[in-house]
């Protein structure tokens, strides 16, 4: 079961020199498709839920999602040279079909350094842009979808199973989501740490 994690730690190396790397498959969508099931077993398959603790996998019986954590945990630990949890916390998002996932924005300079997304199911485009498409971290760009959006320096189609990483030890880097592309909604695992 530990190899239910596709990437070495070559895709999570990757995000500390680019700051932020991309990966499809990350994760099987049927391992997706269990921690979908386990978040809405346990009520926290919601939208915009915020800053919970990873070790609430355990303390609710959330077996896949424990072993996700855990082995992306124990890479993160191999490359930071320090034996803690550096992502422990954890968001949902869920954004139903034709929806624009989000803003070009950037991440709280508080969040970090690390942040990996895992798409449970549905799939959108996840755009990554220039440092000067955004000038600080409060300014936004909404997404309309009409040809005029500014064109990301990398994507990839975020569908079931498929992973991204951010590290912002180095930069805050703009990024986004785009339209819901599938016929089931899209939902989005964030795990994450806070700076002190």
């Amino acid at each position: 079961m530990r190899d239910i994690v596709t990437p070495t730690e070559a895709f999570l190396r990757r995000a500390t020199v680019d700051g932020y790397s991309m990966q499809t498959p990350f994760i099987h969508p049927l391992i997706g498709k269990e921690i979908s099931g386990e978040l809405k077993r346990t009520g926290y398959l919601v939208d915009y839920t915020e800053l919970k603790p990873t070790t609430i996998f355990k303390e609710k019986g959330m077996r896949v999602a424990r072993l996700v954590h855990e082995t992306l945990n124990e890479m993160l630990c191999s490359i930071e040279g320090k034996d803690e949890n550096h992502i422990p916390l954890f968001s949902v998002r869920v954004f139903e079909p034709g929806q624009h996932d989000t803003t070009i924005h950037r991440n709280h300079p508080s969040v970090g350094p690390w942040a990996i997304g895992i798409t449970l199911s549905g799939a959108a485009p996840f755009n990554v842009y220039r440092q000067d498409q955004l000038t600080g971290y409060e300014q936004t760009i909404p997404l309309i979808g009409d040809g005029t959006d500014p064109v990301p320096r990398d994507s990839m189609n975020a569908c079931a199973g498929s992973g991204w990483a951010l590290y912002t030890k180095n930069e805050l880097i703009p990024h986004s989501s785009g339209l819901v592309n599938s016929d089931t909604q899209r939902e989005l695992l964030i795990l994450y740490g806070l700076r002190a």
